[in-house]
């Protein structure tokens, strides 16, 4: 649940959106105005605080196009 509320914070940092509860878990994020900019950015402060390394073949919005995808790879890829 952390990881989920984090990942949330993170996109709405880079979309400016006002209260991150508007992202369901199934949300597509190409419909919240996600480019594939943007999604690098996300990726990207998505690494930095989870210290974290998302695999190259991860590294797709087609692979990471919602919260819940999203959680999944950084859970899979955390390292406590």
């Amino acid at each position: 649940m952390e990881t989920e509320l984090q990942v949330k914070k993170i996109i709405c940092k880079h979309l400016k959106m006002i209260d991150y509860c508007e992202i369901e878990e199934d949300t597509l994020l190409n419909s919240l105005g996600v480019d594939s900019l943007t999604f690098i950015r996300i990726l990207v402060d998505i690494e930095d605080y989870f210290g974290i390394q998302i695999p190259e073949n991860d590294f797709l919005i087609e692979k990471m196009n919602t919260l819940k995808k999203m959680c999944k790879v950084i859970e899979t890829n955390f390292v406590s």
